[in-house]
């Protein structure tokens, strides 16, 4: 009896992770033909192929930025709500865009 109530008392918990397995994955496009992938388990972001690292996240923001060598020389925060990009380039200053969630298809 307590094998059986142990083995659906596991299976619960892998279908529970099985549905909020996607969770700390988004995919976003902004204006500018920029597309962003957030990844909050590796805390990356990938942008059209650039790889930042994430510092800080909080309710509100995703901090995070690309280092050559020790040099900060690009950093961007997202806006969790409203899905606005800042985004820092070294020597260029900063350009702000709006960004959209995609949601899958299929």
């Amino acid at each position: 009896m307590m094998k059986k109530l142990l083995g659906i008392v596991v299976l619960g918990l892998f279908w529970n992770n099985v549905g909020f397995a996607d969770n700390h994955h988004s995919f976003l496009t902004c204006e500018n033909n920029i597309e962003l992938e957030v990844d909050l388990k590796k805390n990356k972001v990938f942008v059209n192929g650039h790889v930042f690292e994430i510092g800080e996240k909080d309710d509100l923001y995703i901090y995070a930025k690309k280092k050559s060598g020790t040099a900060v020389n690009y950093t961007l925060n997202i806006n969790r709500y409203t899905g606005r990009l800042n985004y820092w380039e070294r020597g260029k200053g900063t350009k702000q865009y709006n960004c959209e969630i995609l949601e899958k298809k299929f």
